[in-house]
């Protein structure tokens, strides 16, 4: 004895022909779109991490080229603050030597 199941869908859905036949197209579009959300939820966490790790890469160089005496004080500074003022913009990092 079925209790209202067919073919794995409920009775009553599928809207005129009432065996699921109906929704059986628009169930692969659901899946396709759910897929390409997951993916472009896992590329903009990437791109989040790819962006934060240049920006404290960057940070890291300048620090070290300050410690060792390679660049002064106001250069420092200026640099770091055009870091910084990069990181809240979202651009790209790049630190020159």
């Amino acid at each position: 004895m079925r209790h209202g199941f067919s073919g794995g869908l409920p009775r009553g859905f599928g809207g005129k022909l009432g065996d699921g036949s109906f929704l059986f197209p628009w169930m692969h579009i659901i899946d396709l779109a759910f897929l390409i959300l997951i993916i472009f939820i896992a590329y903009m966490l990437f791109k989040t991490y790819k962006r934060q790790s240049s920006i404290n890469s960057a940070i890291e160089i300048l620090n070290i080229k300050f410690a060792k005496g390679e660049i002064s004080e106001e250069e420092y500074v200026n640099k770091k603050n055009l870091i910084k003022s990069r990181k809240i913009n979202g651009s790209i990092i790049n630190v020159g030597a």
